[in-house]
């Protein structure tokens, strides 16, 4: 696994983005889904990956080399 929900839940905690706030984002119906999805209950796909990393003001290809160095060194994700 790349990203892990506690990655998912820190990013959105940075935005300054509620659950409800989230979902809306993804595109998903509950505030359900971004909850399990920040406990590593399933994960979103490609499309909401990217809707979440817009609405975060994140640039996607910088979060994921991120977490690709986190997970080679077992370092903390620096963002």
């Amino acid at each position: 696994m790349y990203i892990k929900g506690e990655d998912l839940k820190t990013i959105r905690k940075r935005a300054g983005l509620t659950i409800t706030e989230a979902a809306k984002l993804a595109g998903v119906k509950t505030r359900k889904t971004i909850m399990n999805w920040e406990k590593n209950v399933g994960a979103p796909n490609i499309n909401q990956f990217l809707q979440l990393c817009r609405g975060y003001g994140l640039d996607c290809h910088k979060l994921m080399n991120a977490v690709m160095q986190r997970n080679a060194t077992g370092q903390e994700l620096e963002l």
